[in-house]
């Protein structure tokens, strides 16, 4: 690149072209005077993945490092072979691969597997009403298939001292609980 200024001094100078990151840089000039600059080396532009998953707040790992809860905006290099993880307490975790062309953006959606397992709760009275985390799920006995994270598992009814218990539900392992309430 040769630079020709009428004025001496120092001049702003960016170099800007399609799919790479622009170039800023201060060249001085004498004036009237040509100069030569080095040569200018332009970097790919990253690429931006936008990652969601369902349902939304997933752990992303990129590379197995942790980048965020989905939805989340990556920033990554052009050219690279990445692995995209998610994964969610009570869920499966899936791994996607991608690679990026310079300047891309692009977005994925990942529909993460839930893993259940089966609870018994056996209630007596039997018109106590069964929930799990605040929601009703009915009265007396029930089996439920609940994903296999934490539950919040509680038994009321008016008159009787209500049971709450914290309960992980575990895939081929079905669980029964027995609630009498006092």
């Amino acid at each position: 690149v040769t630079v020709t200024s009428a004025d001496g001094g120092s001049h702003e100078l960016t170099v800007v072209k399609e799919g790479f990151a622009p170039w800023d840089g201060a060249v001085t000039a004498v004036a009237n005077e040509n100069r030569e600059l080095p040569p200018i080396r332009l970097l790919p532009a990253n690429a931006e993945l936008l990652v969601n998953s369902i349902p939304l707040g997933a752990n992303v790992t990129v590379n197995g490092r942790y980048r965020g809860q989905a939805p989340v905006r990556l920033a990554l290099s052009p050219d690279v072979d990445y692995r995209i993880g998610l994964s969610k307490a009570g869920y499966g975790a899936t791994e996607r691969r991608v690679r990026l062309d310079a300047a891309a953006a692009e977005s994925i959606t990942v529909d993460l597997t839930a893993r259940v397992g089966e609870v018994t709760v056996d209630v007596l009275p039997e018109d106590a009403v069964v929930y799990i985390n605040g929601r009703s799920r009915g009265s007396g006995t029930l089996t439920l298939k609940l994903p296999s994270a934490p539950q919040e598992l509680e038994v009321r009814k008016d008159g009787f001292r209500t049971f709450s218990r914290s309960v992980t539900p575990r895939p081929g392992f079905p669980q029964t609980i027995q609630v009498r309430l006092l």
